[in-house]
């Protein structure tokens, strides 16, 4: 898949919210990371070699950020079907110590959560559930939590894990609440992330919790701040 600038525009103005024009600039620069370069290098060679790339292109991000920082404890805040998280595994359960999946699968803790899931009336929560949690019992660095994420917050120590990947309910309310409930808990060399920085709920809260100069973006609309970055500007 090629994925640049004018991918991440299309996908802006889908979402229907208009990119403010003084940060058309910089949100243009955040595509220079090393991670993002090495990714598109790699879909390159399999475009030449006329082979598929494996996994949808936010899998593939997440799992080049836990390969390129050396990550060992891990969160995915909001996993759904598991797709991501199933992915991750089978690449880097071996060198990964914990991957926590951190999702209510139909709990309503409050009341967000009760609007989320009013807008999945047909879905067999119970059946999600098993089906993700059959998928990675045979890893060893599998760690389930049926919670919100904030009540699973509560269940880890500050600066504990070295890296979490939030891709929960994108409302801005959510995405600010998720942020606030697991910044904390990223260790200081550790790494902060999310999918559909297109969307406007996330893009604000992103850009409203953290400063530009710490962004960076993977395809597929995935952000991520390194937490030694954010603490320099502070």
């Amino acid at each position: 898949m090629s994925y640049g600038w004018e991918t991440l525009q299309l996908e802006i103005q889908v979402s229907g919210f208009q990119l403010e024009p003084g940060l058309v600039a910089p949100v243009r620069a955040l595509m220079r990371h090393p991670v993002w370069q090495e990714r598109v290098a790699t879909e390159r060679i399999y475009a030449k070699q006329q082979r598929t790339v494996k996994y949808a292109p936010h899998t593939n991000s997440v799992i080049d950020l836990i390969r390129y920082f050396g990550c060992k404890e891990v969160a995915e805040i909001g996993v759904w079907t598991g797709d991501t998280a199933i992915a991750v595994l089978a690449e880097r359960a071996e060198e990964l110590d914990s991957y926590w999946m951190v999702d209510p699968w139909g709990i309503v803790s409050d009341q967000l959560t009760a609007q989320y899931f009013s807008h999945h009336p047909t879905i067999d929560f119970e059946k999600m559930t098993a089906g993700v949690q059959d998928a990675v019992v045979q890893y060893h660095s599998a760690r389930v939590l049926q919670l919100s994420s904030e009540q699973a917050a509560l269940h880890f120590a500050p600066e504990s894990l070295d890296m979490v990947f939030i891709d929960s309910d994108h409302s801005y309310d959510c995405a600010r609440r998720d942020i606030a409930a697991w910044l904390p808990i990223v260790r200081d060399d550790g790494i902060i992330c999310g999918h559909d920085y297109c969307l406007g709920g996330v893009y604000r809260a992103v850009n409203e919790v953290f400063p530009i100069e710490t962004l960076h973006l993977l395809p597929d609309s995935v952000w991520f701040v390194e937490k030694g970055r954010v603490s320099a500007h502070e």
